[in-house]
Parts: structure tokens; sequence; C-alpha cells
């Protein structure tokens, strides 16, 4: 018997500003509607960090996908309307503060979007890298996808610039790569009630574990949950196991009495360095606001600002053609370890360098902002020093060109050709390294996810807690 189950497949992006609003408040708003109305969760909601140096973004530059499903589905124009009516009454909401936005949303059928999964996969890989033209977006999908329009639903409000996202996310659901979890709870007060926010710190240093990441910053000695802009998030706990956030989740509210509205969890590619992949050719440094990823090495110090960054001249190598290309490096003021080691390595030591291309603030040159990186290779130093007197132990001195040394005190010659060299022991050792949590980015991977990415990973507490979702949400 044929399944009458429809599927379908939802995603939002740019439904948020700087004054207000949030694209995962509206997509947990849509995702609780369609619940009542008979609709389940396939899977977790998504929630896909994109380019994180786009000029025009609002925070995390976040877009989201929804893949829901219902015996008997209503038609995907239904849906669409029920979306741009929930939609525009959240605008009005929260105006004037939509005024810079341009919120879009699609609606389409999963079936139809698998068929050309890797169209959208390769274009979520972009969007995390490159700074991308919509307009070229848009004419690609309808020359190579007939009847594109009958079989996707988009629709823009303001303009057209969420468009990018709202395809990109869907890329990363079929990408199959590393993934978090990320639970957000949400507030009506506009007024944030964060006074327990001190208390948090000691709280997560007692019950976090290793399966959780980026909720507390040791080095500040803080609590970075919870976000500064006047949108409704009133907190996000990050890691890798649902399970473990949401009794994290429940024991906020019970010791401290949290203000929450409603909640809900995403499955995303935080805390998993998805912008960063190698490129080994410098043809393709010259986008600005794009990731680049790069393997050279420190030549000199060029200066530091007075806001306390410091501007280095790193040799960047092409990997096919084995070239090198000089760039201005900058390491913010809030580094800390990062910029200490970049202070003492030199051109003796070979790094990877994590990072992104920008014009520097003052001047028209492009300069790559550091965000991480790795010391990958340190070559030997060697100090050369006068031999010891074999009799005395006192150093030799050279007596000229015919090679002898001679010792001061006893006056015995010995004849060396050269002085002798020694292998010093290098202060810095191969390393991972990057800025305090409080000022990473949100798909910077935290050191303690390395070589954990699947272990604290439980296919049977993701299940679960889908279900409860589906429930209660």
């Amino acid at each position: 018997m044929k399944d009458k189950k429809k599927k379908i497949i939802i995603s939002f992006d740019d439904i948020d500003t700087v004054r207000g609003g949030c694209t995962t408040h509206f997509a947990a708003t849509i995702i609780k509607l369609f619940l009542s109305k008979g609709w389940e969760l396939v899977d977790y909601p998504y929630l896909v960090r994109l380019n994180p140096d786009i000029p025009w973004k609002t925070r995390g530059n976040a877009a989201i996908a929804i893949i829901l499903t219902k015996e008997n589905g209503e038609s995907l124009n239904h849906i669409s309307n029920v979306i741009e009516k929930e939609l525009k009454k959240y605008i009005s909401s929260n105006e004037p503060v939509m005024g810079n936005s341009q919120p879009t949303f699609l609606v389409a059928d999963y079936n139809y979007l698998y068929i050309y999964a890797e169209f959208f996969h390769k274009l979520y890989k972009t969007a995390l890298k490159k700074n991308l033209n919509v307009k070229k977006i848009e004419k690609e999908l309808s020359e190579t996808y007939k009847n594109v329009d009958r079989k996707i639903i988009i629709k823009s409000i303001f303009g057209n610039r969420g468009v990018i996202g709202a395809l990109a996310s869907i890329g990363f659901i079929f990408g199959h790569e590393d993934y978090t979890f990320e639970l957000l709870a949400y507030t009506k007060n506009k007024n944030k009630d964060t006074r327990y926010l001190t208390e948090l710190y000691q709280f997560f240093l007692k019950h976090e574990d290793l399966t959780t990441f980026n909720n507390i910053d040791i080095y500040s000695r803080k609590s970075i949950i919870t976000p500064h802009g006047p949108d409704p998030v009133l907190f996000g706990l990050r890691g890798n196991n649902p399970l473990i956030l949401l009794h994290l989740f429940h024991r906020i509210i019970k010791y401290f009495g949290a203000a929450v509205d409603s909640w809900i969890i995403f499955k995303t590619n935080q805390g998993t360095d998805a912008h960063h992949v190698i490129d080994n050719r410098l043809s393709s440094y010259s986008l600005l606001y794009s990731q680049y990823d790069a393997i050279g090495w420190k030549i000199k110090k060029e200066k530091i600002l007075p806001s306390g960054h410091h501007i280095y001249k790193v040799a960047i190598i092409d990997q096919i053609s084995l070239s090198t290309r000089n760039f201005d490096l900058s390491s913010y003021r809030e580094s800390l370890k990062m910029r200490d080691i970049l202070e003492k390595i030199n051109d003796k030591h070979l790094f990877l360098i994590l990072g992104n291309l920008r014009p520097f603030y003052k001047t028209s040159e492009t300069t790559i902002n550091l965000e991480k990186n790795y010391v990958i290779y340190s070559r030997a130093r060697y100090n050369h020093v006068k031999p010891l007197c074999i009799k005395c132990f006192n150093h030799l001195e050279s007596t000229g060109k015919d090679g002898y040394f001679r010792c001061r005190k006893c006056r015995y010659r010995m004849k060396i050709r050269e002085k002798v060299k020694l292998v010093m022991k290098s202060t810095i050792t191969p390393t991972v390294l990057h800025e305090p949590p409080m000022y990473q980015r949100h798909l910077t991977k935290p050191l303690r996810r390395f070589g954990r990415e699947e272990i604290s990973k439980s296919s049977e507490a993701e299940e679960i807690i889908l279900k409860i979702m589906n429930k209660y949400v």
C-alpha cells in the first residue's frame, strides 16, 4: 500500500536584526504551530551557521531548516500561506526593529529536494566560506532544475537576501557531517532577568561534563550562555548529547527559577570548524569576507595598534606551485595565549592559519584576521658554542686561521675545525591555539571536542529527546 505520509522541508533566514527579532525564535513558533496541527518532526530542527564574516549579518548568521511529516498533509501552497501569515504577524509584533532585515522562507517537498542533494550540499559548503550573490544562485536554480517554481516555494519580504540561507541550510541536512546540539530557552520579557548569571559559572563547574562545551569561559570565569542583544533568547546550552542538555536545562530552572516561556533543541554545525577547509592555491586568496586556511610562517611583527591588536607579516605557501606570498595577519587583543605564542614563533615554525580576509579598517589593504592556528612543525634550532678544554674544562678560544683552539688558563691547544653545534630544545611544541570561548565564533571547534566528536553521542538518547520534543514543545 502506498505511503500517504507527506514529508516537507521548511527553511528560514534573516528574520532578525541587531535591534531585535530572532530567526530561531520564529522557527520555534512555527514548529509549535505545526505540531499542534498534527505534523511531526522527522529529525531535530537544524540550526545552520554560515560564513561568520558576511558584512550585513546580524549576530551569528544562522539559518533554520525543519523536516516535518504528516499523513495526508496539506498542500505546499496552503503551508506557504500559513507561514507567510505567521511571518507577517511576527514582523508586525517586532516593528520597527525589523527594518533592516529581509525575511525569507522556503517550503518544498523533501523527496524532490533529495534528488538535488548534491547541489544544495555544494551551495552550503560555499556559503560557509564565501560571500555569495543572490541573483546568481536564483538563476542557477531556475536554469538547472526544470519546474523548480512548482516544487519549491520561496517567499521574501523587504528583499531577497535571505534566499541564500534558506537554500544553503538544506545542504547541511544532506551533508551527513559532524554536528552538535544547542538547547535554546526563550522568554517573553523584553527586559531579561539575568541576575543569576553570576552564579552559573560555579554551577557549570560542578555539573558540566565532557559532552558540553563553550557554556563558560574559564579565562574570565564567566558564564557565556546568555546573549546580550535584545532578542528573546534567554540562554543557550551547547553540547554533543541532547539528553545531557535537557538535564542541565531542568537543573537551571529548578535552582535559579529562570523565567522560560518555551524551549527547543537544535541540531547544528556549531563547534565543528565546518567553515575551515584548507585551500592549496594562493590565486583564490582574493575574495573579501571569505574564510581561508593556509600554511605559512611568520616573517616579522609589523606593529601594535592603539587598540592592542597586533599585526604580523606572514608568508603563505601555494601548495601547488610551492611559491609564497606575503600577507598581513591581525591578532586581536582578546586572543591572549594565541597571541603570546605568535610573539615567540619565527620562520623556523610552520603553522596552519585559519582566518578570514577582510579590509583593514584604516587602509584599503586586505588583512587575514586570525581565528585559530595550529603550530604543525618546529624546525630544530642550533647554537654554536666554543669547545671545552679537556684538561681544565674552561672554554677554548680560536687562534685564527690555523684552525686551532687554545685555553687561556692552561695554554692547552686543540685542532678543531669549528665550534660545537648544540641542538636547542624549542619552547613551542606542535599544538592547537585559539581565542578564549567568549570570543570564539559559533562555528569554531573548541579544544574539548577534538577527538571526542563521536564518543559522547548517543543515537538512543537523540531518539528519546526527539520524541519528547514532538510531544511537549
